[in-house]
């Protein structure tokens, strides 16, 4: 779906939004956050199935994790995905795997490390990283300072190359809320955005870097998440 280009669109969310509805989710409706995670994985799990299959790539995937949930998301995918016949697979880490003691991300990274799988932990990617699918889980929609230094070095050498970007949630770099570029963002080619657009897919850079916008739950249906939301934006508290 290509998201519209107001700022305030009844159907999207601003960064604030998506935390406030997740702490919601976690703090009100007892779902626990690892619980959360695996349904996001779970779509872009199917997703990424969905562009081996039709949109003419190798079948190769090449996960680029963050040091947070985004990243936990990707590593669950992965693991979805572990096995599967016809489906390579690398994880990338270039600031290192999500490092939380405890928490969805971690238990993420436990379980991915359970499955032995070489992980790069470097600013240098894995061999042929690009000869497939990227998909981009480094930043999302709560990175609020600019990318710099290394990590704003593999954003780019990624968009050089060229090879097609799948972002997780936003792509990496663009304030979700206003769709200006924190520094440095990675155009991605399409973005699977969790519980609706966000606000800024539709101003400033947002419509570059995002590319097609389709959306996933997370747990809960639609109509649920956009009452919330209604309900918020009427009163003020979630």
């Amino acid at each position: 779906m290509e998201p519209p280009s107001q700022l305030d669109d009844p159907l999207h969310w601003t960064g604030e939004e998506c935390a406030a509805f997740d702490a919601y989710l976690q703090r009100d409706l007892h779902l626990p956050a690892e619980l959360l995670m695996e349904s996001a994985a779970t779509a872009l799990a199917r997703w990424v199935r969905v562009l081996l299959r039709s949109a003419e790539i190798a079948p190769t995937v090449c996960w680029l994790i963050g040091p947070g949930n985004n990243g936990g998301d990707g590593l669950v995918a992965a693991r979805k995905l572990h096995g599967e016949q016809g489906i390579a697979q690398s994880v990338w880490a270039p600031a290192g795997l999500p490092a939380a003691a405890t928490g969805a991300a971690a238990l993420a990274v436990r379980t991915w490390k359970e499955l032995h799988l070489p992980t790069t932990t470097t600013v240098d990617p894995p061999a042929d990283w690009d000869r497939g699918l990227l998909v981009d889980g480094l930043f999302g929609v709560g990175l609020q300072r600019p990318v710099q230094g290394p990590l704003a070095q593999v954003l780019k050498r990624i968009a050089t190359n060229g090879c097609p970007v799948l972002a997780v949630d936003c792509p990496s770099g663009l304030d979700a809320t206003t769709g200006e570029v924190l520094g440095t963002a990675l155009p991605a080619r399409w973005t699977l955005s969790f519980l609706g657009p966000k606000s800024g897919f539709g101003r400033h850079s947002g419509p570059q870097m995002c590319g097609r916008v389709r959306c996933a739950g997370i747990g809960v249906s639609t109509a649920f998440a956009y009452a919330w939301l209604h309900q918020r934006r009427q009163h003020g508290a979630g």
